[in-house]
């Protein structure tokens, strides 16, 4: 787990986070989901999740041998998971540190999300 910068910033009156993964982790941008309920399921979270991936827009992005290991399906490039913070003013936004004991959970949604994405990809249609 890594800390990186986070914003917020307003366009045309509009509130949006902006977390800075350019210069460590997605040099040619990203795609991001975000996670508030399990997947499959209407439950909600405890927490909100983002997971930012690379988009392969600049070519194929080198293999991920972490996360091929760990969820059993080969992956290309960064995965980034960010949590947002509860705060007791609705108007502030910020992120927050992952729990160790969040580990697990976080690990199985994403490891249900890459499945999903592997699926809809590659998966054939009998």
């Amino acid at each position: 787990m890594w800390k990186v910068p986070a914003y917020t910033t307003k366009e045309k009156g509009v509130k949006s986070e902006y977390v800075d993964l350019e210069s460590t982790h997605f040099p040619n941008g990203s795609v991001s989901v975000l996670v508030s309920t399990y997947p499959g399921r209407k439950w909600p979270m405890p927490f909100v999740y983002r997971v930012y991936l690379d988009p392969g827009n600049a070519g194929p992005p080198p293999l991920n041998a972490a996360a091929a290991k760990v969820f059993q399906r080969p992956w290309l490039g960064n995965i980034v998971i960010v949590r947002y913070s509860r705060s007791n003013k609705n108007r502030r936004l910020f992120y927050g540190n992952i729990s160790r004991q969040e580990h697990e959970l976080v690990f199985g949604v994403l490891g249900d999300l890459i499945e999903r994405i592997w699926d809809a990809a590659y998966k054939q249609k009998v």
